[in-house]
């Protein structure tokens, strides 16, 4: 072999290397970059999801606290929503003291009244629904039907379902809450008429605020739903259905049942 085909070798092998190396390099950079990315989309969908948990009790508290100050609301009313504040107030406080923990696990259950979550969650609802000239039937009687579970994450539950169902439901449509007592399990349940959703879209991933049922998504409400309903060892299910008179999508949750407090 030449000197020049020998040179020709070398230098041949010393651009592989180069090429090698500024290849590893650019891979390195890479996957750092996607560590960065996944980094701070966790860190974005952190603050999204805290803001959302404190941003419902205040929007509340400050709609009914403006509602008094107008001056058109009568004396029975007043101590309605006075009641709403105190209650809003509280569960602020223990949302603030939920996310101080930063804890992911199991929550504790306690005995509560899962109708009058339903019934509080419409009054907090009401005003939106009323704007959208939309019916709600709560296929329910009057004797409490009660459960056992974590009462802050039901009620976000059910706030989160009577939003989603207020902000999505068809245009002057229903939204029908039922509650079922049978073999020790209590089935809950809320469906509305809605627009046609692709088969492989998943309600439950989170999605930017302000993004439409049929674009991209229903925002952190009901992602945030899900992870407390897995936190308390139960899950939410959902489907969409065609009926003659349209389509329809409905949520459903499993708690224990448990015997009155």
């Amino acid at each position: 072999m030449t000197i020049t085909g020998i040179c020709l070798i070398a230098v041949a092998t010393v651009s592989v290397f180069l090429l090698c190396g500024n290849i590893f390099l650019v891979l390195r950079h890479l996957s750092q970059k996607k560590k960065l990315d996944e980094v701070q989309k966790r860190t974005s969908l952190l603050l999204s999801t805290v803001a959302h948990d404190i941003r419902s009790p205040l929007t509340s508290v400050k709609g009914f606290a403006d509602a008094m100050l107008d001056g058109t609301v009568d004396d029975e009313k007043k101590e309605q929503y006075l009641a709403v504040i105190s209650s809003e107030s509280d569960r602020l406080s223990r949302i603030a003291s939920r996310l101080c923990e930063n804890d992911d696990g199991a929550l504790d259950g306690e005995v509560f009244g899962i109708c009058e979550q339903i019934r509080r969650a419409y009054l907090l609802v009401e005003k939106k629904i009323e704007a959208r000239d939309l019916s709600v039937d709560l296929l329910f009687g009057d004797d409490e039907i009660y459960v056992f579970a974590n009462a802050d994450a039901c009620f976000e539950i059910v706030l989160n379902l009577f939003e989603n169902a207020a902000k999505y439901c068809a245009d002057a449509g229903s939204i029908a809450w039922k509650v079922e007592d049978k073999d020790q399990k209590v089935f809950v349940s809320v469906k509305n008429r809605t627009l046609p959703l692709d088969k492989n879209f998943d309600v439950f991933a989170p999605r930017e605020r302000g993004k439409s049922a049929t674009g991209a998504g229903f925002g952190l409400g009901l992602y945030i739903s899900k992870k407390l309903a897995l936190r308390m060892g139960t899950d939410i299910s959902f489907r969409s259905y065609t009926e003659d008179n349209g389509e329809f999508c409905e949520f459903s949750i499993c708690l224990p049942a448990a015997d009155e407090i």
